[in-house]
């Protein structure tokens, strides 16, 4: 009777015991609530109550690896996927540490691995893919990406990786295709959109998207991308009033990116609207003020507006920042010079435009800006010299267009500046038979 009493007692206290002993539901709870130090904590208990299996390795795994203990995870994972039920979730898990102990050459294995032993499981070939694409391997995840998209051909998401692996690798017609699809099965991916842009403009058919791009702004008015997008387009086939009001949409609607302020500067610039371009250069040059191009235009777009003696300043700092060969110096010697002229400081315009000729010798843009200086300031027999180069250099220039071409000279029109230059020559002849500068001939 003691016997059995001690006995009865000793097994209600085992049993006690165990009613407060962890079980894998406990601990999928703390790893489902994020809670991963518990988790390890109930992990170790179990495994001195209960012993060690599959089902608790694969958990010892899942914790280590979530607290960034990757060795240890692996360790477990491995033993965990030895068996046949835990093998496939402890396969990816296993192919995740490899991956995030930057070795992804094992990674790679396991997921060919895991393939070869489930050929019909895309879960694992799409896991595969996204792996290589976020280590920038496109080389390598063409082939899983183009398998995805076999498999499953009106996919946006798989259309849009294979088509941004072509991207990647400068393989821009084979992505066209691709991207076209996955932007006609999902319209509200506007990222799919950003890269067809991108993609119509290295093959230089910006064209071709335009349609497109209309279509997406009509289904995302509020959004700032189609706008941008649209910009960018119109820029490159010079449409710069429309560039500049697609660009200054997608700036009023949040896109104050750099990229989009200096395109909205380039774009009024370039469509001669110098009042507006000024705000927006000088946020591109405030990013960087050794940026030589920044200070250029934005100076030069004062000096073409009414802030002619700071925007020389900022010429003259844009040719400190030029390297001393640059074809541009000749441009901003000569922007110099028209801006200088204008505030009627000839002396300086005078030398800004010889220092142009200097780098660009014969441009008969600068001849004809050095011509205009020594014609303002009544410098008539120097302004007839560069005028007479210039009509020389224009004539023989119509002279040859019309040889190559089988046709007469005297079929072709006469640009505005040629006309006026021709104009000035007459006058300036006639000025100065007058003051008896030149004799009169046939007299």
């Amino acid at each position: 009777m003691t016997r059995s009493i001690i006995t009865l007692i000793f097994l209600l206290s085992q049993l006690a015991l165990l009613q407060g002993q962890p079980v894998l539901a406990d601990i999928d709870n703390a790893i489902s609530g994020k809670n991963y130090r518990e988790a390890l904590e109930l992990c170790n208990q179990m495994e001195i109550t209960s012993g060690t299996s599959y089902e608790l390795d694969f958990r010892f795994g899942v914790v280590h690896a979530s607290l960034s203990n990757f060795p240890a995870a692996l360790e477990y994972l491995t033993r965990s996927e030895a068996n046949e039920t835990g093998g496939l979730q402890a396969g990816l898990l296993i192919a995740d540490c490899h991956e995030a102990l930057g070795d992804i050459a094992s990674a790679s294995e396991k997921y060919v691995e895991l393939i070869r032993n489930d050929r019909s499981n895309l879960y694992i070939v799409n896991c595969f893919a996204r792996m290589l694409l976020n280590n920038r391997l496109y080389s390598d995840a063409i082939k899983w990406c183009q398998l995805l998209v076999d498999s499953v051909p009106d996919n946006s998401v798989f259309r849009k990786n294979l088509g941004g692996c072509f991207t990647q690798l400068a393989m821009d017609e084979y992505a066209l295709p691709h991207l076209n699809r996955a932007w006609q099965l999902n319209s509200m991916d506007l990222s799919v959109l950003t890269s067809l842009t991108n993609v119509w403009l290295r093959l230089r058919m910006p064209e071709s998207g335009i349609e497109t791009v209309e279509e997406a702004i009509n289904l995302h008015r509020q959004s700032p991308v189609p706008f941008r997008c649209h910009g960018n387009l119109l820029f490159a086939i010079e449409n710069y009033g429309g560039a500049s009001a697609a660009y200054q949409t997608a700036y009023n609607l949040g896109e104050t990116s750099l990229l989009v302020a200096r395109q909205l500067g380039f774009s009024y610039y370039a469509a001669n609207n110098f009042r507006e371009s000024i705000p927006y250069l000088m946020i591109y040059y405030k990013s960087d003020t050794t940026n030589s191009e920044a200070s250029y235009y934005l100076g030069h777009s004062m000096t073409l507006w009414t802030m002619k003696e700071e925007g020389i300043r900022y010429l003259e700092k844009s040719l400190l920042l030029l390297a001393p060969d640059s074809v541009k110096t000749g441009t901003v010697y000569a922007s110099i010079g028209k801006a200088t002229t204008d505030i009627k400081n000839y002396e300086k315009g005078i030398e800004s435009y010889n220092s142009a000729l200097t780098y660009s010798p014969g441009n008969p843009d600068y001849i004809l800006g050095l011509a205009k200086v020594y014609d303002i300031n009544r410098n008539l027999k120097e302004a007839l010299k560069y005028y007479e180069i210039y009509d020389q250099h224009q004539s023989e220039m119509i002279r040859k267009l019309a040889e190559s071409a089988n046709i007469g000279v005297d079929k072709f029109q006469l640009s505005i500046n040629h006309r006026y230059a021709q104009s000035r020559i007459r006058k300036i002849k006639e000025d100065l038979f007058f003051m008896g500068d030149i004799e009169r001939i046939n007299s």
